[in-house]
């Protein structure tokens, strides 16, 4: 493929925000001048507005074509643990998914009504809780955490995969833990099945 900073397919600034045309670059002339795709990119002097790594998507407030890598948050945000119930307050809003997985959880055991209707969930900081009594939809933010979670257990998963075994000892399961799967009763209840005979 091409490059996207090779000289013929760059028509705009370096954060996108100008076309070259706009800033009074002559297109041409900078495309013969450019002798390779890290050379310095045409600048709008506006902020960059690249979303950083961080929990809200901040974004880079350096301007337009700096060089080097974007900023690194530095923000502190008040967040809820991954079922919503606990607030944490100042926490670094550039958080790795590892950090998030141990860092922003409850102690609150679950509770949920299974789709068994006979038994509870009894997950701790369970992700798939309903928020409040009407079971309203979690933040965007809150969602950010869950998502964290639930790659922080993927890459768990994939290591003991890799070693062959989980924490215990035993063969590893497809079961990739209550972070990355909804809710299910895998109790044995005794309710009869639909047929009416098993």
């Amino acid at each position: 493929g091409t490059c996207e900073t090779d000289a013929p397919a760059v028509t705009h600034c370096a954060c996108g925000k100008k076309a070259l045309h706009e800033l009074g670059v002559d297109v041409l002339a900078f495309a013969a001048r450019r002798s390779s795709c890290f050379d310095a990119m045409p600048s709008c002097g506006q902020e960059c507005g690249a979303e950083l790594k961080c929990l809200k998507g901040h974004v880079c407030a350096q301007k337009c074509g700096h060089a080097g890598p974007h900023d690194v948050c530095e923000k502190r945000i008040d967040v809820t643990c991954r079922c919503g119930s606990k607030l944490f307050v100042a926490i670094p809003c550039a958080l790795d998914d590892d950090d998030i997985s141990q860092t922003l959880v409850c102690n609150r055991v679950c509770g949920d009504l299974l789709p068994c209707k006979l038994h509870r969930c009894t997950n701790i900081c369970c992700p798939h809780r309903k928020v409040g009594k009407t079971g309203k939809k979690s933040s965007e933010l809150l969602e950010r955490v869950r998502a964290a979670n639930r790659r922080a257990a993927l890459r768990e998963l994939a290591l003991d995969r890799d070693r062959g075994r989980d924490r215990d000892g035993a063969e590893v399961s497809e079961d990739v833990g209550a972070e990355t799967r909804p809710h299910e009763c895998r109790e044995t209840c005794g309710r009869l099945l639909n047929c009416g005979k098993h």
